[in-house]
């Protein structure tokens, strides 16, 4: 990890320590959903489990993907190219998770499902940024922390020789070091920790789509998979996987628990405009989540002719 990014971390898990605190608010049933006010970033923004993040992306790869994304039908006002969700959850929690799921001389590699290099990055930019949260806590909890996850791969990883994947890593310096436009919104649902910690479980790890099977990307963008393939995933598809799972725990019961579910049925043409509150019914949150909130914007992306 180079000094700048290490730096960032340092920097954050001092302000961490003291700036964070809970809060709650009503969800649309009336239950209490927990979040995070997070100060660093002014004291407005706050955090709950199962949050979207919808991202903009800079640079060329931005642009490659908001220009296949022209080849449909489906508006993209904000130039969405990237999915991620944001999740509540213990450091040491995570850090143990991380610890026995990646290839070490303790566990000899049995039942890991982290590839190593992606491990020892998510390992050392969560002790940089929650360091005093893991070494303090008893019983396995501390102070609860906002995390992203995202099927996605960082520079500095793939230099190390790993290969993108799913990642669960601090919110802030995740936020800090994204290049483009983060929006987030709210979801309406008080989902538990027992949901998340599964996903996580099953999820963290997996690999990214490789070459050989970036046609399904491809035919995302068209909405022409024909059939579901999860054991490698994109980063729409893996908030889909989430969502999905979310909606028949909470909704199920509720009017337009079907139409939801429908949204759905094959999470592999699932693509980041799909998760634009403008996009009213075909909005894959309609009725569960809110509308977008600005945590970090540019106005001008790369766009390509």
């Amino acid at each position: 990890m180079n000094i700048i990014v290490q730096n960032v971390f340092v920097f954050l898990s001092i302000a961490l320590s003291t700036n964070q605190c809970r809060a709650t608010r009503p969800d649309f049933t009336g239950n209490t959903i927990p979040e995070i006010r997070i100060q660093e970033l002014g004291g407005d923004v706050t955090v709950r489990n199962g949050d979207m993040l919808n991202c903009a992306a800079n640079g060329i790869v931005g642009g490659v993907i908001r220009k296949f994304s022209d080849g449909n039908s489906i508006p993209n006002p904000l130039g969405y190219s990237h999915s991620a969700l944001a999740v509540l959850e213990y450091p040491r929690w995570v850090h143990e998770l991380i610890l026995k799921k990646t290839p070490n001389e303790e566990n000899k590699g049995q039942n890991c499902t982290i590839p190593e290099e992606a491990g020892n990055y998510m390992r050392e930019a969560l002790e940089l940024c929650y360091g005093n949260d893991i070494r303090l806590a008893g019983g396995g909890k501390s102070v609860l922390r906002a995390f992203t996850i995202e099927a996605s791969g960082t520079a500095t990883m793939v230099l190390r020789g790993g290969g993108p994947c799913a990642l669960l890593l601090p919110f802030i310096g995740w936020l800090a070091n994204y290049d483009g436009s983060v929006y987030q919104r709210h979801v309406y649902l008080n989902i538990q920790s027992e949901l998340s910690r599964q996903f996580y479980e099953e999820h963290i790890g997996r690999s990214y789509e490789g070459l050989g099977t970036l046609s399904e990307l491809v035919r995302a963008v068209k909405g022409r998979n024909n059939e579901e393939n999860t054991t490698r995933v994109f980063c729409s598809e893996l908030a889909g996987l989430f969502y999905r799972r979310v909606i028949e725990t909470y909704c199920r019961g509720e009017d337009s628990f079907e139409q939801m579910l429908r949204r759905y049925r094959n999470v592999s043409n699932l693509i980041p405009e799909l998760y634009c509150s403008q996009l009213g019914d075909r909005d894959l949150l309609h009725g569960i989540a809110g509308p977008e909130i600005v945590l970090k914007e540019y106005k001008k992306h790369c766009i390509l002719l």
